[in-house]
């Protein structure tokens, strides 16, 4: 039997669900922009340059997140659906006494050290014991380093400084561009193992080229300095795709690697058809990241 309290009881809980959906909502993230916040996608439409909270903090393409809605606007407050799952640890055996341990293997420490959930042991100098392997030379640190200079083009002649690529089908004139590093991409590899070279992309946040997603495409070249006419450009592949403001690095494909560590080429290009990949990219694009074994 329904009560005239359980009757009161629907009616605020369903005014509640109401406010509550009047304040929050579920959107896909289409991508994340490097000035902190992120494109929204509600169906067909991207909502650019939306706010997020700091802790969210590992955020990509797709996330499903909820938003809150206020006066000032919508707001990220986190990704839905994530768990902390605490990582795994050996936890070493820790025992204490007087007399030396039994069985094989051990080491002598001359100085113990601890703190919260961690011990360690540090050896005294000595002959080093047969079997343990000898000092590792660690790899040189990652160099990472911007273009000596940029170039656009459009209709093969150089046109501004900022690369881009592509174009409207109404102004089918469509932009290409470069980044030129003098010698200083194998310079940086001489007499090194290089593991990975990579280079950074990003797209302005602003309203150029098309609204959503675009993939930046690009070339390889062998010009050392700036160039009046479009460089020569080869071993075109889709990088990666970048929605306004977003911003990755990319790992460049074996044979860029080989190509570029040797000298054999030189510099980074850009260039696209009329249509779809049609993006302008923005300051910080084209440097590079060379990380050795």
């Amino acid at each position: 039997m329904t009560t005239e309290s359980d009757a009161l009881t629907a009616v605020v809980r369903r005014e509640v669900d109401k406010r509550i959906s009047d304040l929050y909502a579920l959107m896909s993230v289409d991508s994340p922009r490097e000035d902190g916040t992120v494109n929204l996608a509600i169906g067909d439409q991207v909502l650019p340059g939306i706010s997020a909270d700091t802790s969210y903090t590992d955020r990509k393409d797709g996330d499903t997140v909820l938003v809150l809605r206020h006066p000032a606007g919508w707001r990220v407050l986190g990704k839905v659906g994530s768990e902390y799952a605490p990582p795994e640890v050996d936890v070493p055996v820790v025992s204490w006494g007087n007399p030396p341990p039994a069985g094989n293997g051990w080491v002598q420490a001359s100085v113990m050290w601890v703190r919260a959930g961690e011990v360690y042991a540090q050896r005294g100098e000595g002959p080093q014991l047969p079997g343990e392997p000898g000092p590792s030379i660690p790899a040189p640190k990652p160099v990472t380093f911007g273009p000596a200079s940029t170039s656009g083009y459009r209709s093969g002649n150089r046109d501004g400084e900022t690369p881009a690529q592509g174009a409207w089908p109404s102004y089918p004139k469509a932009w290409s561009g470069a980044w030129f590093y003098g010698d200083r991409i194998a310079d940086e590899c001489v007499g090194k193992s290089v593991e990975k070279i990579e280079v950074r992309v990003a797209r302005t946040s602003k309203n150029h080229g098309v609204s959503g997603k675009a993939t930046a495409r690009l070339y390889m070249h062998e010009e050392r300095n700036r160039t009046s006419s479009r460089p020569a450009l080869s071993n075109g592949y889709g990088a990666a795709e970048l929605g306004l403001g977003q911003s990755k690095w990319v790992s460049l494909p074996a044979d860029w690697t080989t190509a570029l560590k040797s000298g054999t080429k030189k510099g980074i290009g850009c260039t696209a058809g009329v249509g779809s990949d049609y993006l302008v990219f923005t300051d910080g694009c084209g440097d590079i990241r060379i990380t050795f074994n």
